[in-house]
């Protein structure tokens, strides 16, 4: 295929009303094509867009949060890990939200955010603050495990004990030094590995990106046979999914350039653009005959 016969095709789901009324007009392959070409290229322009802008400020608020932390840990305070228990020289230990990831300035806009990260309490018991400030921390962990916010039972509460997450016989001291190598350790791994993290990252995001839409279109087919069924128009199953798939194409498009635009928004504007689609073409589909 020529380029100029290419770009004449794929530019048709943007141009024609009949590439969608006249779905017989296009063999499927050739459509199936060219969803998947526009998938691949969102997905590639997205995943570049968040790598070169969105990943670099994670990472340096990583080590940013990483340096803070450890010039807050205190000299004196020694975590032992044996027999499954964490105990502390200390009673109570908390770590607030790391400013570089949660601005205070932004704080009092996010519905329901912890003012915490973690809290320690050097406790076998179920620490009370759970039950009288539960939307106060991500983590909140004791000598016998760690509980994470929210869960779906009561107490808003789910606990991983250390008997489960660690083999019984690991025995560990953990002090400031120990921190410092630690963080030390992180901080040189992502500067000499930035290549690796690029391309992990970038993949990761190219796989979810990809997932994501054909779930997207699973989900809308879905809604669309019933509508049509309910409407009455004349498709059957299979005209339906394949028009599904082709509306995907401008949705596709018109979603990825406003995120990149506009950030994440707070409606669905991908879903938006699907169904104003819908209404307009299926404005132009006929109508099954009523006996």
């Amino acid at each position: 295929m020529q380029l100029n016969t290419l770009l004449s095709f794929l530019a048709q789901p943007f141009t024609t009303l009949e590439y969608y009324t006249r779905l017989g007009a296009i063999k499927t392959k050739k459509r199936i094509l060219a969803l998947s070409a526009v998938v691949i290229l969102c997905a590639t322009v997205a995943g570049a867009y968040f790598i070169y802008t969105d990943l670099p400020v994670f990472l340096n608020s990583l080590s940013k949060t990483l340096n803070t932390g450890l010039m807050h840990y205190p000299e004196e305070l020694v975590f032992t890990f044996t027999q499954s228990r964490l105990t502390a020289n200390t009673d109570t230990l908390l770590l607030p939200l790391p400013e570089e990831f949660f601005p205070q300035e932004n704080r009092d806009t996010q519905v329901g955010l912890p003012q915490n990260f973690a809290a320690y309490q050097n406790t076998q018991q179920t620490p009370q603050e759970l039950l009288v400030a539960p939307n106060e921390y991500f983590f909140f962990v004791t000598q016998l495990g760690i509980y994470t916010n929210p869960n779906s039972d009561e107490s808003g509460w789910r606990f991983y004990s250390f008997a489960d997450l660690i083999e019984t016989n690991t025995s560990a001291v953990f002090t400031k030094a120990d921190a410092g190598s630690l963080v030390n350790g992180i901080l040189e791994y992502l500067d000499t590995n930035q290549l690796e993290i690029m391309l992990v990252c970038f993949t990761a995001f190219f796989v979810l990106f990809v997932f994501s839409k054909i779930w997207f279109l699973f989900i809308e087919s879905i809604f669309l046979l019933l509508v049509f069924k309910l409407y009455s128009v004349a498709q059957t199953a299979q005209q339906t999914v394949l028009l599904a798939t082709q509306i995907m194409i401008p949705t596709l498009v018109l979603g990825t350039v406003a995120t990149l635009l506009y950030g994440p928004l707070f409606f669905s504007f991908e879903t938006l653009v699907f169904w104003v689609l819908v209404v307009y073409i299926g404005s132009a589909l006929p109508r099954k005959k009523l006996n």
